[in-house]
C-alpha cells in the first residue's frame, strides 16, 4: 500500500519553498544517520583515511 501522507509532505514542503514561505530552526535538527549535515563523522573518515594511507605507503 502506497504511503499518500508522506508524498503529501514533501509537495507541502516543496510548495513552501517555491512560495518563499518555508521556515526552520537549523538548532533544532537532530540527525542521527551517519554523514548528515548533524552527524559527520569527520572523525571516523580521518581514522580510516589515516589508517588505509598508512598501509598504501609503509
Amino acid at each position: 500500500m502506497v504511503n499518500f501522507s508522506r508524498f503529501y509532505t514533501y509537495v507541502k514542503v516543496g510548495q513552501q519553498i517555491e512560495s518563499k514561505v518555508f521556515d526552520f530552526e537549523i538548532e533544532n535538527l537532530n540527525h542521527t544517520h551517519q554523514g548528515s549535515i548533524g552527524n559527520l563523522c569527520l572523525d571516523k573518515i580521518e581514522y580510516q583515511f589515516n589508517k588505509l594511507k598508512n598501509k598504501l605507503l609503509g
